[in-house]
């Protein structure tokens, strides 16, 4: 498995086995919950028949358990990739020099773009074995470069496990949370304030709750004031994926509970202000997948919600400052079928931009990104099939102050596997440029 790299690396240990579970509504309004289980079978099937049921926030976590499992005598995904790292190497070397050429041939020319070397690469194994280190998230802080990671650690259960490290790349601390219940814990997203405190949120199971969204704070120093847990009705799967903050250092997270969207707002204390739900048309699985805040302290989250006959479509919600639903826009690609929006962001004049997969008529899952007015209403779908005509997943945007859209994710090649795919739209929706990276390993 690789990991690829920009500025910052962190290479995580893995070893053993793991599971995922997760608990969903029926159609017949939740009575019931079923749980999935992993079949030891399917994993013969192709990778694109064995994800297609699984929610999006397990494909990840599917693939990683896929290669534990294969047999340690296996050449190609055990021995191979030692053999072959000294040449991956000298290959990446070249291929940079082709990325740099095709952005220069882009009009994306600095000498800033064509300088970057890797400052530093930091490890961090917690020791216990049989284990495996996993970050999730990563945030910077601006006043002094200081980089902060968060992710979870796993022996017999799994812990947040959440580090610091200064300019250099030297480990200031490691907080670390175990969850009432011993067991899985996991944290999912993380966020600073303007003082240099630390907001971590994800997944933790419960003394007898279950799993429970649980929110921390930390001060400069890694000590922990303050731990929010959320037991959704149900006493059922409440799993956390986003986080923000206002300007008041009131806290925000986003989620899933009990196949609802969730969403919190905490105030500095870490007590909870309000919680805003929302089931979808089809009364099924709603998982929210990211969050932002506008000026005013209006809330948006989006993410993925099942219509009535739809399957899952883009589901984006306005909440006002008492988390009062404004309104809901809901996205269903042409292919009638799997559409999950990842990442969202805000312009300066309140539209909202919402990005993900979303399954085409005959080109399986594309990037589709959208605009949306400040009252919730489209005006534009940008969309991106791949060369490979296959998996093309947005998980993050971002604007420019001239309103430009820029996309990436991974997107399936032509005989490349998955590639980075990254897009510029101008103000209208058009594509301006597209920039693939194929890795070394042509994987």
């Amino acid at each position: 498995m690789k990991n690829f790299i920009t500025i910052f690396a962190f290479v995580f240990l893995l070893v053993g086995n793991t599971s995922s579970g997760l608990s969903q509504k029926t159609d017949n309004g939740g009575a019931e919950l079923k749980g999935y289980r992993h079949n030891e079978d399917d994993r013969l099937l192709p990778p694109h028949l064995r994800d297609r049921n699984l929610p999006p926030h397990l494909r990840d976590e599917r693939r990683l358990m896929d290669k534990e499992r294969l047999a340690p005598d296996d050449e190609e995904e055990f021995i191979a990739p030692i053999h072959k790292r000294h040449k991956a190497m000298r290959k990446e070397k070249r291929e940079n020099l082709d990325l740099h050429k095709e952005l220069s041939n882009k009009g994306i020319t600095s000498s800033a773009a064509d300088s970057i070397t890797q400052a530093w690469v930091r490890h961090y194994a917690s020791g216990l074995a049989p284990s495996y280190d996993y970050a999730n998230a990563i945030v910077r802080d601006p006043n002094d470069g200081s980089i902060y990671v968060t992710g979870s650690s796993d022996s017999i259960g799994s812990d947040y496990i959440t580090i610091k490290y200064n300019t250099n790349g030297v480990e200031q601390w490691v907080a670390r949370y175990n969850g009432p219940g011993n067991d899985y814990d996991v944290a999912k997203a993380i966020t600073l304030d303007a003082s240099g405190n630390v907001y971590v949120t994800g997944v933790s199971v419960g003394s007898e709750t279950d799993y429970d969204y649980a929110t921390i704070k930390y001060n400069t120093d890694g000590v922990e004031q303050w731990v929010a847990r959320y037991n959704g009705p149900g006493n059922s799967y409440d799993a956390a994926y986003a986080i923000t903050l206002d300007a008041s250092g009131n806290v925000y997270v986003t989620g899933s509970s009990r196949g609802d969207y969730a969403t919190i707002k905490y105030n500095t204390d870490g007590v909870e202000q309000w919680v805003a739900r929302y089931n979808g048309p089809g009364n099924y699985d709603d998982y929210a997948r990211a969050i932002t805040l506008d000026a005013s302290g209006n809330v948006y989250v989006t993410g993925y919600s099942y219509g009535p006959g739809t399957y899952s479509d883009y589901a984006t919600i306005k909440y006002n400052t008492n988390g009062v639903e404004q309104w809901v826009a809901r996205y269903n690609g042409p292919g009638n079928d799997y559409d999950v929006a990842t990442a969202i962001t805000l312009d300066a004049s309140g539209n909202v931009y919402v990005t993900g997969e979303s399954r085409g008529s005959g080109t399986y899952s594309d990037y589709a990104t959208i605009k949306y007015n400040s009252n919730g209403e489209e005006q534009w779908v940008a969309r991106y099939n791949g060369p490979g005509n296959s998996e093309d997943v947005a998980t993050a945007i971002t604007l420019d102050a001239s309103g430009n859209v820029y996309v990436t994710g991974s997107s399936r090649g032509s005989g490349t596997d998955d590639d980075y795919a990254t897009i510029k739209y101008n103000t209208n929706g058009v594509e301006q440029w597209v920039v693939r990276y194929n890795g070394p390993g042509n994987s």
